[in-house]
């Protein structure tokens, strides 16, 4: 692919490491060559960077398999999953999920993107119903 195909949520291969595209800016100014100005997080060592390329420049997109996985439970090892296919479980920790661990619920199922097998992107949906069950009185 090339990064003028970059979007948000792409998943490429780059020196070697796993990434995820944060943010993309195209760019053409002038008489220059056109640009891609892009962001990237690594799946495997949390690293994040900003780049410009040519938006001819070329990107492995990463091969990467869906599966359907369950929510667990939580404690000390991180947060458990089970995959819904092999029945086995897994624990993502809690740099990976960031903020989408407060929208896990217990039996929840989503799908996890793995790569050579080993989970690395959970895709939590995009709308939870959760229940407020306790609130300061000034809130209420």
């Amino acid at each position: 692919m090339e990064a003028n195909d970059l979007r948000k949520g792409s998943v490429v291969l780059y020196q070697g490491e796993l990434y995820v595209c944060l943010d993309y800016h195209r760019g053409s100014p002038g008489n220059k060559r056109a640009f891609v100005q892009a962001s990237f997080k690594g799946l495997t060592n949390g690293r994040t960077f900003s780049n410009k390329f040519a938006s001819d420049e070329e990107f492995e997109r990463a091969p990467l398999e869906s599966r359907q996985c369950q929510y667990l439970y939580h404690d000390d090892e991180g947060y458990h999953f089970m995959d819904m296919e092999t029945y086995n479980s897994f624990a993502l920790s809690e740099a990976m999920l960031g903020d989408n661990k407060y929208y896990l619920k217990e039996q929840t199922e989503i799908k996890i993107q793995f790569f050579d097998g080993k989970p690395v992107l959970p895709e939590i949906p995009k709308a939870v119903t959760l229940v407020v069950t306790d609130a300061p009185p000034g809130i209420r």
